[in-house]
């Protein structure tokens, strides 16, 4: 069922147009993004990931996120992991892994939660236009 959701969501990405949403000429300029967006209040009121390590992987054939098992002094889980894949070096697969960071849970990978937080991180990062996209393609596809 995860891997069918899974492939449901990313056919929804690409029918909107939203699933690259143009490209990053480096790693560091991807690096930046995700520092850009994780130091931001918005984020911050919504996970205690606040640090993010990027790791970039050509020749694998799927990115990932992940939030480590680590753990502060307080018990908050701060970290997180984001391998891009061959291809996937662009804003709109860097939004869908974040989703993740904000979203995780283990045992749900694409569900509601997941999308509501890809949404809100196009709506407030890139577009509400872009958003707006995604969206109606999700809710063709009925998975909102």
């Amino acid at each position: 069922m995860a891997k069918m959701r899974a492939h449901e969501v990313y056919e929804a990405e690409l029918r909107s147009g939203t699933a690259y949403l143009g490209s990053f000429l480096s790693v560091k300029e991807a690096e930046q993004t995700i520092r850009d967006i994780t130091r931001t209040a918005w984020w911050r009121r919504r996970t205690t990931v606040h640090e993010i390590e990027l790791r970039y992987k050509p020749r694998n054939k799927l990115a990932t996120a992940v939030v480590l098992d680590e753990t502060d002094m307080a018990g908050y889980r701060r970290k997180g992991l984001i391998t891009l894949v061959g291809g996937g070096l662009c804003p709109g697969l860097v939004y869908h892994e974040l989703g993740h960071i904000i979203s995780y849970d283990e045992t749900e990978d694409h569900g509601p939660k997941f999308i509501k937080a890809q949404l809100d991180i196009i709506y407030h990062f890139h577009s509400p236009w872009a958003a707006k996209l995604l969206e109606e393609s999700y809710q063709k596809a009925g998975l909102l």
